[in-house]
C-alpha cells in the first residue's frame, strides 16, 4: 500500500502535466477516493495499519487534485469544504487522523488565501491592499469562509467533553478567524464599485 503510494507520488514529480488538463486532477482524485474507500473497509474489518495508512494517503491525494485542475481561487474553495468536512467527519467517527487532516487543510487553505493576492507582487499594479479591492472571487471566498467558520465553532461547542488541546486552540483560533474574515468581508463590501 505504501509502496504503491510512494511510486505514484514519484511518478507525478516526474510527469508535470498542464494544470487545464483532466487528467491529472481525475488520476489523483480516483487514486484518492479509492484509498479512502479501502482505509474505511481496512477500518470495518478491524485492521487498524490498512486504516490508518490508506486515510492519509488518501486524503493527501484528494488533497493534491484540487490545485491538479482548480484556478487559485478554486484551489481556496476546494481546501475550504474538504477541511470543513474531514473535521465534521473526525467528530462524528471520533477519528482524531480525519480531524487533524481537516485542521491541515483548513491551514493549508488559509496560507493560500492570504498570501494568493501577493503572488505576483512585481507583476501587478500597485493596489495597496489587495485582499480589500474588489473581486467576485474573492468575495464568494469570504461568505464561504464565513459559513464554515461560523458553522464550525457550534459544532465543535457540542463535543467539548471529548475535546483535545488541538480542538481547544482550534475552536479558539475559529472564533478569531470568523471575527477576521467578517471584518475583511465588510471592508471588501465597502470597497465594491455599484
Amino acid at each position: 500500500n505504501i509502496v504503491n503510494a510512494f511510486s505514484f507520488f514519484i511518478m507525478l514529480g516526474h510527469v508535470r502535466p498542464e494544470p487545464t488538463e483532466w487528467g491529472p486532477f481525475t488520476l489523483n482524485m480516483s487514486m484518492g477516493i479509492a484509498y479512502v474507500v479501502g482505509a474505511f473497509a481496512g477500518r470495518k474489518f478491524g485492521r487498524e495499519f490498512l486504516w490508518k495508512s490508506s486515510i492519509i494517503l488518501g486524503l493527501s491525494l484528494i488533497t493534491l487534485a484540487i490545485p491538479a485542475k482548480f484556478s487559485d481561487y478554486g484551489h481556496v474553495f476546494g481546501w475550504l469544504m474538504e477541511g470543513t468536512l474531514l473535521i465534521v467527519l473526525g467528530f462524528l467517527y471520533k477519528e482524531s487522523y480525519l480531524k487533524n487532516m481537516g485542521y491541515l487543510v483548513l491551514l493549508l487553505n488559509l496560507g493560500k488565501f492570504f498570501t494568493l493576492p501577493y503572488s505576483d507582487f512585481f507583476y501587478s499594479s500597485t493596489v495597496a491592499y489587495p485582499l480589500l479591492t474588489f473581486d467576485m472571487n474573492r468575495g464568494m471566498i469570504y461568505i464561504f469562509m464565513l459559513a464554515s467558520f461560523y458553522g464550525l465553532i457550534p459544532f465543535l461547542r457540542n463535543y467539548r467533553p471529548i475535546w483535545t488541546p488541538i480542538d481547544k486552540f482550534a475552536y479558539n483560533s475559529f472564533g478569531f478567524l470568523a471575527s477576521l474574515t467578517l471584518f475583511l468581508f465588510s471592508f471588501y463590501l465597502i470597497q465594491k464599485p455599484y
